[in-house]
């Protein structure tokens, strides 16, 4: 089942066409790694380093500048030269001159008839990478590479710069151990009920949402489903905005026909508020927000006619949800927390799900809640996708049968990218 458990890519061909080079992706015109010097190699390498220790990044390779010095011509690889990129050798040289070793991937996609290796770098997770071994003048041992605002991979020099890699370093460390304890402790407990400062701002963005998309009672038409995730501890500005709005950005799936929960399009109207990163949508009414706390939630109507809900659009939005859910843990490197996942549906009484094999609803609100460390829901969507919708139609009284098949049809929804 590895397959359909890894997360799903980034937009590739967004990444090819940006043509802007900032502290998250850097580009390189048409190159062979076999045919490379050691030098060569070792700005490559420059770059990659910069970028695990800044926040992670894109590495493409198959784009030329222009006379004006843009990234903006993009040409692609021959085939000999994609499959130059092989991982292995790749990563085997450049991690014999960095400690600890860099955590890279190497992606070589098609995008518009023409092939690219794109270096996927991501950011260090307890300590910062050093160069181990200088490099003709290119690298030099015993130093800090970093990924400015300006585009540009160079030694941490000044104070500030070596101190926020100290301070990133210790705090990572920290959390590791405290996040790992916390897993132990509370996998299985079951969560508060106690008002918190997650539940806070959830109460305030639903009411923001309500405003503008009352329920008026005795509205029989349509639902409201909510999802979230919640981490173990409140730190209200725990993310930048630019952390928030990638892993956003990580966390779309688009599969063929279009996504429920939340692709790739949503985000070009996404924007900042003073405390999340808030995506909104009219067709159907939906409100996404990731909190600069770590706190994703969203909520959206969703239509019920004759007080039926499709069952196969609920099974497929906990399949998103949950995967997204996992792809935006990752991003925000939340992989040793045990993190709530909360799926609620209101106006949920006398409600049936489609198909003729479900009971009615007796009750006004459904809510499912659940922990897992972020780790073991991003390695396991399926399953967890699986629990959640079960666990929500047990309120339908649906028969054992109907659940049988529900990994293979969340596995090959996931699949589909």
């Amino acid at each position: 089942m590895a397959d359909e458990l890894r997360p799903a890519a980034p937009d590739w061909a967004e990444l090819v066409h940006r043509g802007v080079e900032s502290d998250e992706l850097d580009y390189k015109s048409p190159m062979n790694w076999n045919t490379l010097s050691r030098t060569a190699r070792a700005k490559l390498l420059r770059h990659c380093l910069a970028f695990a220790n800044t926040r992670g990044g894109y590495l493409v390779i198959g784009v030329r500048e222009d006379a004006a010095g843009h990234p903006s011509e993009c040409l692609g690889l021959t085939n000999e030269e994609c499959q130059s990129f092989d991982p292995t050798p790749v990563l085997s040289f450049m991690n014999r001159f960095v400690e600890p070793p860099l955590n890279i991937t190497i992606e070589r996609p098609e995008v518009d008839g023409k092939r690219y290796a794109i270096f996927v770098i991501r950011p260090f997770t307890l300590l910062p990478h050093v160069c181990s071994n200088g490099v003709d003048g290119e690298l030099q041992q015993g130093v800090f590479y970093i990924r400015t605002t300006d585009a540009s991979s160079r030694p941490a020099i000044r104070a500030d710069e070596l101190h926020r890699l100290i301070q990133r370093a210790l705090r990572n460390q920290r959390e590791l151990l405290a996040k790992m304890l916390r897993g132990l402790l509370y996998e299985t407990r079951e969560p508060e009920s106690a008002d918190t400062p997650f539940t806070d701002a959830m109460d305030t963005v639903r009411h923001f949402f309500l405003r503008r998309h009352p329920l008026p009672a005795g509205e029989t038409g349509r639902v409201r489903l909510e999802f979230s995730m919640m981490p173990p501890d409140f730190e209200e500005r725990r993310y930048e905005f630019s952390d928030l709005r990638s892993a956003m950005q990580a966390g779309c799936y688009t599969p063929p026909g279009g996504g429920i929960f939340l692709d790739s399009e949503d985000m070009a109207a996404g924007y900042c508020t003073n405390t999340a990163f808030r995506v909104a949508g009219e067709d159907p009414p939906v409100l996404t927000q990731l909190f600069r706390s770590g706190l994703f939630w969203q909520t959206r109507l969703v239509d019920t006619p004759d007080r039926l809900l499709s069952a196969r659009y609920l099974l497929l939005y906990c399949a998103e949800a949950v995967a997204a859910a996992g792809r935006i843990a990752a991003a925000l490197n939340m992989e040793a927390e045990s993190l709530e996942l909360t799926l609620r549906i209101d106006r949920a009484e006398n409600l049936k799900l489609d198909g003729g094999f479900s009971e009615y609803c007796r009750i006004d609100q459904i809510e499912t809640r659940f922990k897992r460390s972020a780790a073991n829901l991003a390695a396991n969507p399926v399953e967890h996708a699986a629990y959640l919708f079960r666990q929500t139609c047990e309120r339908f009284n649906l028969p054992d049968r109907i659940y049988r098949q529900l990994p293979d049809l969340i596995a090959e929804h996931l699949q589909k990218k």
